[in-house]
């Protein structure tokens, strides 16, 4: 079982609120997956962001990689988040969890 969500920012959100929506929607994956947590993170200047632990969403969202993600100064226009529940696949394998990428593609 796994919870995957996102946000589409069509202009209308501040980067706090944007920032602020993402822990939520974090939080709220947590009953769907305390294993792992990933997330894509695509900026209004093009760059992709992905991090990805195996740990809770919880633990994931306060993490320094994650808070320096939140903090810093480049406005967001899309993210993608995923928490897992390990069915399959050993946890500590970065190729296990989500999200996946390749030069030009995240999923």
């Amino acid at each position: 079982m796994c919870g995957i969500f996102g946000i589409n920012d069509q202009g209308g959100l501040t980067q706090k609120q944007f920032v602020n929506q993402t822990k939520s929607l974090f939080k709220l994956s947590k009953t769907r997956g305390r294993d792992s947590s990933g997330i894509a993170w695509l900026t209004d200047d093009r760059q992709l962001k992905i991090h990805r632990r195996s740990m809770s969403p919880e633990k994931f969202i306060n993490s320094p990689r994650a808070k320096s993600l939140f903090t810093s100064t480049l406005k967001p226009k899309f993210m993608m988040g995923h928490s897992r529940l390990a069915t399959n696949g050993p946890l500590y394998r970065m190729s296990e969890n989500q999200p996946q990428y390749t030069e030009k593609l995240a999923c």
